[in-house]
């Protein structure tokens, strides 16, 4: 995800791991955050320094940013893994396997790639007991 982000607002940097911290600067905060970490994954940006990325690589956007406000790139946070027999998965994981699924020899799932839309997990526990679900949502198939 990418966002314009005003910095008279918030103040934002990273760490070496790419953790984002956040700082609100504004006056109307009863109790500020500083240096909070939300667990996101991620880096910041001048929109000219974007621009000079997608020039040198000659990508050229249809509507330009209009300011220079920084950019925050988020990619991934840390809360959204979950933890499976032992191992903690991450939402890209599981769409890497979806995808490497087509790619096994003689199975019946080949081809199940062009047939999922969007997929995601979810880890909830009731009394004292873990369950992880998948969801996947199919596209649509049209009938006539």
């Amino acid at each position: 995800m990418i966002f314009h982000y005003d910095p008279l607002n918030y103040h934002i940097e990273y760490t070496a791991e790419r953790d984002v911290l956040y700082t609100c600067v504004r006056l109307d905060r009863y109790s500020p955050r500083i240096r909070y970490n939300l667990g996101d994954k991620g880096m910041t940006m001048l929109s000219s320094e974007m621009m000079g990325i997608l020039r040198k690589h000659n990508v050229q956007l249809q509507h330009p940013p209009l300011t220079n406000l920084p950019l925050l790139f988020i990619w991934g946070r840390q809360g959204s893994s979950i933890s499976f027999r032992g191992a903690k998965i991450a939402p890209e994981n599981l769409g890497e396997s979806i995808r490497r699924v087509d790619s096994l020899v003689d199975s019946q799932w080949s081809g199940i790639n062009s047939k999922i839309a969007h997929y995601s997990f979810y880890q909830h526990e009731e009394k004292g007991i873990t369950f992880t679900e998948m969801h996947l949502e199919f596209v649509k198939v049209r009938t006539f």
